[in-house]
């Protein structure tokens, strides 16, 4: 893993100031975003209802989250997964626990799932 200062940077730079739903409302409830998020949905219709039903988690509050912070996969970082969780975990001490447990549970994940985590 490699430090990497720029998402320490961007982590201890605070919002400029807290925006209002209304501000918000125009950025993230767009026609594209609704489409995707329809086709998302329908394409992932058997596993979101799997997910549902094992950890109480509704469907639509799933895509709705994967719409916010990836727009359905089309932003995804940057930075390699180990590089920010290792950076933060190690380099970040407001949050060191909290990113060195994430830390743990991605190289568990990506063992368990087969996946080398320097790929991702």
């Amino acid at each position: 893993a490699q430090k990497k200062q720029a998402i320490l940077d961007a982590i201890s730079r605070p919002a400029e100031r807290v925006k209002q739903w209304k501000e918000y409302r125009p950025m993230f409830l767009t026609d594209a975003r609704v489409a995707r998020g329809v086709d998302f949905w329908r394409q992932h219709e058997a596993v979101l209802a799997r997910a549902e039903q094992e950890y109480g988690v509704p469907a639509q509050v799933i895509v709705s989250i994967i719409g916010i912070e990836t727009f359905y996969g089309r932003n995804t970082g940057s930075y390699r997964v180990i590089d920010a969780l290792s950076t933060l975990g190690f380099d970040y001490p407001p949050r060191a626990d909290f990113f060195r447990k994430e830390l743990r549970e991605f190289l568990l994940l990506a063992r368990e799932e087969q996946v080398d985590p320097l790929t991702l």
